[in-house]
Order: structure tokens, then sequence, then C-alpha cells
């Protein structure tokens, strides 16, 4: 099963119970101190910009031309621990899990054009890395719960706190075209800017509660980096992260 498999079976578990938690009063219940469950996370945001950059250099005399390029799957699982500490707060513990794609060209032209036909004739070299990145989330955040204690703002929480970002396996495939048309390939992993990195979370979301204590949480949440993860000429890791969460609960 792959990843995006994985997510979307995630998303339909937490979507099954909903027919029954609209109309659930969330005052049935009784309180419960612990909680275990499933999220799917969705990243609406792209996680890693991309740019097109020239640079040139003069000993030797060259030009570097970097096209960057991300398609990050949308989607990633994980799971959650929550302990409610008091009638209106709460601390969670979480584990996400995603990964961060990206490719980027480097075609390198060495020497002067002498061409007088408005061609360049200044040979061409290629690289191209692409790279996948595991990336694990592990945000600790304070749930406050009770800003309205009617109608449906009763459901709504609002969520802060911090977040470690751990950098996995990176799997990197370098291609290279040379002026002679000859090619090389190698899988050196490429180096991450930070292996562990923080950020700041804060989050705005709604509880849904039925009879059977099936707990069901949409959330939006807005993340800080300390600094890029990932970094690189022609691709940099997002300072800011937005993401929807949907979790499931008991």
């Amino acid at each position: 099963m792959t990843l995006a498999d994985f997510s979307k079976a995630a998303l339909i578990a937490c979507l099954l119970p909903g027919t029954l938690l609209f109309g659930a009063d969330e005052s049935a219940p009784p309180f419960r101190r612990l909680t275990i469950g499933i999220h799917v996370n969705y990243f609406p945001l792209p996680l890693i910009k991309t740019s097109y950059l020239v640079q040139v250099s003069n000993n030797p005399v060259a030009q570097y031309n970097y096209y960057g390029a991300s398609d990050s799957p949308k989607w990633g699982p994980g799971a959650m621990l929550e302990y409610r500490l008091l009638k209106h707060v709460s601390l969670a513990g979480e584990i996400h899990f995603h990964h961060e794609d990206y490719t980027v060209t480097d075609n390198i032209h060495s020497g002067y054009n002498t061409s007088t036909t408005g061609g360049d004739n200044r040979p061409l070299t290629t690289t191209v890395q692409t790279s996948q990145i595991n990336v694990y989330e592990v945000p600790l955040l304070a749930h406050y719960y009770g800003l309205w204690s009617k109608g449906w703002k009763r459901r709504i929480f609002v969520s802060g706190g911090g977040e470690l970002l751990h950098v996995g396996k990176i799997r990197t495939g370098n291609d290279f075209i040379y002026p002679s048309g000859s090619t090389d390939y190698n899988e050196t992993p490429a180096i991450p800017n930070k292996v562990n990195n923080l950020g700041v979370v804060a989050g705005l979301g709604m509880r849904f509660i039925d009879e059977f204590h099936i707990r069901v949480a949409p959330e939006v949440r807005y993340i800080r980096w300390q600094a890029p993860s990932i970094l690189g000429t022609g691709y940099r890791s997002a300072p800011n992260q937005l993401e929807a969460e949907l979790s499931l609960s008991f």
C-alpha cells in the first residue's frame, strides 16, 4: 500500500462517523481523560518553494542556470494521543509522516559564446538532481475547549505549542549529461540544511462527539519554522506551513 492509498483510507475512516456526529450532544458523553486516534493531514500550499536562478562565474568562466521544481504529495497520515488535564484544557502529542520531493536542473554553459549567428555555442553540461525526503513531524500542543458554552460554537477549540521536524531518509538520483554526449548517474543522497528543526504552531478547530464516544475533529494549523530544513540553489523548504487536519479518536 502506498502513502497516498493509506492517507485516503484514513481519511475515509475519519469521515464515516460524520452522519452521527453532527446530531450528537457533546454534553452527553462522560468526561474522559485519555484518548488515542489517527489523523490525516492535507497541505494546501507547497512544502518546498522553487525558483529559477542564474549565476555567473569568472574563474572558471561559466554560466549556471538552475531550474527548481517540486511535486510533493498533498497528504500524510499520523497518530495522536490526548490527555485531558481539566474540563477545558488538554495536552496532545502527535506524530505525522509525509514526503517532500523536489527536482533541480542545472544547465552549465562553459567558456565564452563565440557564435556569430545569434545562437549559443558554449559547451553545455546538464545535471539533474531528483530527491524524495521522508519527513517526520512531532507536535506537542495544548488545546483549549469552551470558548463558548452554547450552540454550535461550543465545539470550537484553539491549539498552540511547538513542533519538531525530523528529516529522515533521503533518496536522490543524480543524472549528468556532458558536452560530448556521454552520461553518468549516481545516487549520492542530498544533504539537508537542518536534520532537526523547530516550529511554533497555532490552530483552530471543531470537535464532534457521538454517543459511542467517537471524536472527529477537523482543524486548520499554521506552523512557522525556525529555518529551512531543505535548502539549495533553486529550492528551499517553505518557512510558513499551512495544513488542514482531520482526526478520529476514541
